[in-house]
């Protein structure tokens, strides 16, 4: 089981069958809300199926690979996991005065759940040390001007946006 973020693509589900020469092979991929070949619904007709990962849950899947001179044959089941992706962060910038760095804050920090975590990093993605979001959502030690993210994240999936924080004036 690979659990996948919601609305990220799936990695395609395969499978590998042979005739051996007697007959053709048609393949029909199904689904089901609980683990069981009885009430699945026929979603695809090709070697390979990509899941849906539209809804947050649990989904099964399973291949029906037919051979036109010898029968059928059902795979195992397959369980794929569809997490709920947190909202992108709202990042706007935050007036201060002169000779002081700009700061931002996460306007939408008060609706994530809790056990939400969140890292501020460059633009490259390197972690910066010491930088935080305060409980109203302001972005907290950042020391330089530039280009950051914001990243959130619920469990494995993680949303990101993108701010800049601007230097001081005299």
């Amino acid at each position: 089981t690979t659990p996948y973020c919601m609305g990220v693509a799936a990695t395609p589900l395969t499978v590998t069958a042979t005739a051996n020469g007697l007959g053709t092979l048609t393949y029909e991929w199904y689904e089901n809300t609980t683990n069981s070949y009885i009430g699945a619904t026929l979603k695809g007709n090709s070697q390979n199926y990509i899941p849906a990962t539209n809804a947050v849950g649990v989904k099964y899947y399973y291949v029906k690979v037919k051979n036109s001179g010898c029968g059928e044959v059902n795979s195992n089941i397959i369980e794929v996991i569809t997490n709920a992706t947190p909202a992108t962060p709202v990042v706007a910038p935050v007036a201060v005065g002169c000779g002081t760095l700009s700061t931002a804050k996460v306007s939408n920090y008060a609706t994530y759940p809790t056990g939400t975590t969140f890292t501020i990093t460059t633009a490259t993605d390197a972690v910066v040390a010491g930088a935080s979001i305060a409980g109203d959502g302001t972005i907290n030690g950042i020391t330089s001007a530039g280009s950051y993210k914001v990243k959130a994240k619920q469990g494995t999936c993680t949303s990101e946006t993108n701010f800049t924080i601007d230097a001081a004036l005299p």
